[in-house]
């Protein structure tokens, strides 16, 4: 700064004013000139006991200048009464106190209008803007160094303030309004207690400060009205229940699990009502509360093994409700009971079906009748009692019957082979040149064995799985060799009537009514076929005969 020539030193000053020298006009002046002026300096001491007050000038308004030195070019501070935004544009300027630096920037500012303080702001919007970061000792708070779409809490020992900050909030941009709380780790305390970590794995822990997993709760978790954690009745479980039942109850729970104990691992699903088994909310299966377990459509068991093992369980007879079926470990019935689809109550009836193949390794006892081959157990014959019914019946052992049996043609056959063609009621003789059956060739003919069966009563020496089939090609016929059967006859013998012997005709295969061979009514022995049980007048028929050789 320079000084005004006029304004001299109090040296050169007390220099015109010693004895016997008579100062100048001029020294007078540079006198007068080198004083504070109040009215012309703007600088008063006022009367009453007020403070000193200085004016300011220029469009800054400044009221004083700070030099480190007077012969400075600019000061280094200034004390102004209007501070400007822009140190160069007298528009941006609003009445305030400020404390410029040299180039007129405002350090430190306090708006008139309001009271409110400024660093490195001239118009704070709050009562202290500071227009940078602030730092507190350690504490550091204020716009990071890179993004400025943010302010953030840090502390200032931190490092890098672009991503060691603790709290983070987005003031443009994308970012407005958004908070982010960061850290090595986060710790959540009240009363200085530590109630809840996030770790720098990302790992929350509430109630322990190291938690090892995404989500880590050192006690009971409730979600709404789910309760997951230890269990309040056992510290050796954890549950999975809802908190609208008394999960220190033993019963209330949906799922438990142990954590310890001699069960360790042992899953347990429980329920103090039903528990259902759903697929798209619908539901398949259930377990009751009195403990049965009922499955809406099929069940399929991979082991292949069915066990009942409650021993003193006694028939129920649930099976007797209509439409119903059961299978039952009956302890009053000392075995296993299939209790059959429950057709009608009154009387009883239920049916079970078994398809394709049934194999009994052991004896089997029946105390109803027996259906099969598509025959209803009831019997057909009137006055039957019941017991098989049946189409054929075979037997590899001996058939035995304590009882008759009854058949429904009424004769007994045996197959013998012929080379020819035989038809039903043909009568047949053996062959005297071969093993073979032949029509009956001649009228009394001695070798005369039966006549063919039209449907054998019983047959034997049946032809069913025979490995001793002659190989030349002849076919078997069954040979009725007693009962009734139908026989071709001729009148060749004369009219027959009821009761009349029948014996071999003239024409092969067929039949005439025998003559006695004596006076004394003898028949020739061999010769007789059966006994008519039916009249032929004239001609060539067919008639029922009673087959009974002699």
């Amino acid at each position: 700064m320079n000084i005004d020539d006029n304004k001299k030193s109090r040296a050169t000053l007390k220099s015109y004013f010693v004895k016997n020298a008579i100062p100048t006009e001029q020294q007078f002046s540079q006198l007068i000139d080198s004083l504070i002026n109040q009215r012309d300096d703007g600088v008063i001491k006022p009367s009453g006991g007020e403070p000193l007050s200085i004016e300011a000038v220029g469009d800054f308004e400044k009221a004083i200048n700070f030099y480190m030195q007077i012969s400075d070019a600019s000061p280094a501070w200034t004390l102004s009464l209007r501070p400007r935004s822009n140190p160069n544009d007298p528009q941006t300027g609003r009445p305030g106190l400020s404390i410029n630096d040299g180039a007129g920037n405002s350090r430190l500012a306090v708006d008139a209008a309001n009271g409110r303080v400024g660093i490195g702001v001239v118009a704070p919007a709050e009562r202290l803007e500071v227009g940078g970061r602030i730092r507190a000792g350690l504490l550091t708070i204020g716009a990071p160094d890179v993004n400025v779409d943010y302010s953030y809490v840090g502390g200032s020992a931190a490092g890098d303030l672009t991503t060691t900050y603790a709290l983070a909030v987005g003031i443009s941009g994308a970012q407005l309004g958004r908070t982010a709380l960061n850290g090595k780790d986060i710790s959540f305390r009240v009363n200085n207690v530590q109630r809840a970590t996030l770790a720098a794995n990302g790992h929350l822990g509430i109630g322990t400060p190291s938690p090892a997993a995404m989500l880590d709760v050192a006690g009971v978790a409730r979600f709404g009205s789910l309760s997951i954690g230890p269990w309040p009745a056992n510290g050796n479980y954890v549950h999975f229940g809802v908190t609208t039942l008394n999960q220190a109850a033993a019963d209330n729970y949906a799922l438990l699990q142990s954590a310890a104990g001699d069960d360790f691992g042992t899953t347990y699903l429980n329920s103090p009502e039903t528990i259902q088994f759903r697929i798209k909310n619908v539901s398949y299966a259930e377990l009751q509360k009195d403990g049965d377990f009922n499955v809406k459509r099929s069940l399929s068991i991979g082991g292949s093994d069915l066990y009942f093992t409650k021993t003193d369980h006694n028939h129920t007879g649930i099976g007797n409700k209509l439409g119903y079926a059961a299978i039952e470990n009956g302890a009053n019935y000392g075995g296993l009971m299939i209790l059959g689809r429950t057709v009608n109550t009154s009387p009883l009836r239920r049916v079970v079906k078994v398809w394709d193949y049934l194999e009994v390794n052991g004896d089997l006892l029946v105390t109803g009748r027996i259906g099969s081959m598509g025959k209803g157990p009831n019997p057909l014959t009137p006055g039957w009692g019941g017991g098989m019914r049946t189409w054929d019946l075979e037997a590899e052992g001996t058939v035995w019957s304590r009882g008759p049996v009854q058949t429904g043609p009424r004769d007994l056959a045996e197959i013998y082979f012929a080379q020819a063609s035989l038809a039903p009621g043909d009568v047949v003789s053996l062959d005297p040149d071969s093993e073979h059956i032949v029509l009956a060739p001649e009228a009394n003919c001695s070798r005369v064995i039966g006549v063919i069966s039209t449907e054998p009563g019983m047959l034997l020496n049946s032809l069913i799985n025979r490995e001793d089939l002659p190989a030349d090609g002849s076919k078997g016929f069954p040979v009725a060799l007693s009962g009734c059967v139908p026989c071709k006859v001729t009148d060749e013998g004369g009219p027959i009537r009821r009761g009349d012997l029948l014996t071999a005709a003239s024409r092969p295969g067929y039949a005439m009514r025998a003559a006695p061979a004596s006076t004394d009514g003898a028949y020739r022995a061999g010769t007789i076929i059966g006994k008519a049980l039916c009249a032929h007048a004239a001609g060539e028929g067919v008639i029922e005969i009673f087959v009974m050789l002699h």
